[in-house]
């Protein structure tokens, strides 16, 4: 079976810490990066939501981090 990837986001002002909701899911790390560029033009300051690319969970839509801290310092 072929691993997919979904793109997860956080409310990186007021949302639960540990909490990624996962926006959308692709066959290909490509298509996930090609998506990941088209949501985050605008500054990362400016934005609501965080995102990053994790391998993507087949009912789950919501994942709880262990390391969070670590996860929003480098999303995107």
């Amino acid at each position: 079976m072929k691993r997919q990837f979904g793109i997860y986001r956080h409310n990186q002002f007021n949302g639960k810490p540990g909490y990624w909701e996962r926006v959308s899911k692709y066959g290909t790390m490509e298509a996930a990066l090609d998506a990941l560029k088209d949501l985050t033009k605008r500054s990362k300051k400016k934005r609501v939501f965080v995102y990053c690319i994790l391998p993507a969970t087949e009912q789950e839509r919501w994942l709880l981090i262990k390391d969070h801290e670590k996860l929003l310092k480098i999303a995107r």
